[in-house]
């Protein structure tokens, strides 16, 4: 029987040998059929299909051809390969545990981002570069590069069949990539408001203004509560000072998370002096609202360290109410008070650093109307002298201690033994420049 190549000529052989042709792959586990879809040539995806090509074949990297269409926004090819089988059977054959855990590990960075550290949300934004991609649907990777015809495609031939999964996915991936059409395009699919909590925390974090503003038109909810520990978009948008995009209303100001930490005390803990601004605009009371464990957005400013927000929350409780008529006159706190409340809050060798840090800005150049020399401050600084770590600390918190004992109105005030221990206790972490511990000892307890 005469072969060429291999092939032979008779019917029955000749399309079992065809078959067996096309759905061969490299290496990589792709298959002609890939080759094609990525490269848009929808002729050729039929003429493969009608050889036996495999329209579910999945490469090493978890893509199908319909995949690799969608990826490179090719129209035809996609139509060609829905057309061919290619939709509701590879919903079907979708590796949901593959898409799961990459929806949950999307999720994961997610509530890691909301802590304000600018790596975890770089993190975020690189986890859909083109090397990490495995376990994504064709939606979203159409989602991913902003192919909105892909995507309306796609919607049209099996809407049905596209989880609620999916459609988070993708509407986060559109978000990441910052394709605002996409999101456009995906909403025909949303069928509950909740679907946008994520997508919209996700804008916020990156401050993707215009995907903010559609969110919302949309109907997402700046106010509605995400993960375990009910952030906010809000909280989570104060957190990396991107607030000015977001309505921020009174009653969104005063949202908790389950240890008590509103908008406002992520944006102080964190130093974003704007934002803080922009919170308290709307309502000075914001201020002096409290966590579970007591602390106000001015104690975080202090125990992160951020003088300048300290000062902006300060001038803010001094303005008469505006927003809530019916609260009680409020007494505002003022420097001094606040600074001996926050070490009570101390609790980490960072927050006693970044203590001792404002504590000696504010004696450098204290405010006209506070009085720091109080007992009331001499027993806040005895406490944080056990807590300093740092050389830096130790020597800001000498100072302090030596200025307060010189501007006390009773000189015996500070010439305590409990002062002498303090100072000893700093002499052990380090000296201070020009004048040691030892010698900050002497004059105070000569005093």
């Amino acid at each position: 029987m005469p072969t060429l190549e291999g092939i032979s000529f008779q019917p029955v052989l000749l399309v079992l040998s065809l078959k067996a042709h096309v759905r061969a792959a490299t290496l990589d586990g792709e298959t002609p059929l890939h080759a094609a879809a990525s490269n848009g040539h929808s002729d050729m995806i039929n003429r493969l299909c009608v050889f036996g090509a495999d329209v579910l074949a999945v490469a090493n990297n978890g893509l199908s051809p319909l995949h690799a269409a969608a990826q490179a926004g090719h129209v035809a090819a996609v139509t060609a390969l829905l057309e061919n089988g290619a939709g509701r059977a590879s919903i079907n054959r979708e590796p949901s545990k593959l898409h799961d855990n990459a929806f949950l590990d999307m999720v994961r960075r997610l509530r890691l981002c909301c802590s304000g550290d600018v790596s975890q949300r770089l993190a975020v934004t690189n986890s859909l570069s083109c090397g990490n991609i495995r376990g994504l649907s064709p939606l979203c990777l159409a989602a991913c590069r902003g192919h909105v015809a892909v995507i309306e495609t796609l919607l049209a031939h099996y809407s049905d069949c596209i989880t609620p999964f999916q459609v988070q996915f993708s509407l986060i991936a559109a978000v990441i990539c910052d394709h605002d059409e996409a999101i456009r395009a995906l909403a025909s699919t949303v069928t509950n408001d909740t679907w946008y909590e994520m997508p919209l925390l996700t804008a916020a974090v990156l401050d993707h203004s215009t995907n903010i503003k559609t969110l919302i038109a949309l109907g997402a909810d700046p106010s509605r509560r995400c993960f375990i520990k009910q952030i906010t978009p809000l909280h989570a948008a104060a957190a990396y000072g991107n607030v000015h995009h977001l309505s921020v209303r009174a009653p969104r100001l005063y949202l908790k998370t389950p240890t008590g930490w509103t908008p406002l005390h992520a944006a102080s803990s964190m130093g974003h002096l704007s934002a803080v601004e922009a919170l308290i605009k709307n309502d000075w009371y914001a201020t002096v609202v409290q966590a579970r464990n007591g602390a106000t957005p001015l104690h975080c400013a202090v125990l992160f360290g951020h003088l300048d927000v300290l000062y902006a929350l300060a001038r803010c409780v001094r303005v008469p109410c505006r927003a809530l008529r019916t609260v009680a006159p409020y007494t505002a706190p003022d420097i001094r008070d606040t600074l001996v409340a926050a070490v009570s809050f101390v609790t980490t060798p960072t927050h006693a650093d970044a203590v001792a840090h404002v504590l000696k800005r504010v004696v450098d150049d204290p405010p006209s109307e506070v009085l720091l020399a109080t007992a009331e401050v001499r027993d806040a600084c005895v406490r944080l002298a056990s807590l300093v770590t740092t050389p830096n600390a130790a020597r800001n918190l000498a100072d302090a201690l030596c200025y307060l004992a010189d501007s006390a109105p009773v000189k015996t005030l500070f010439a305590t033994a409990e002062v002498g221990d303090a100072c000893a206790s700093l002499a052990e972490v380090s000296a201070v420049s020009g004048r040691t511990c030892v010698e900050a000892t002497a004059i105070i307890i000569g005093l």
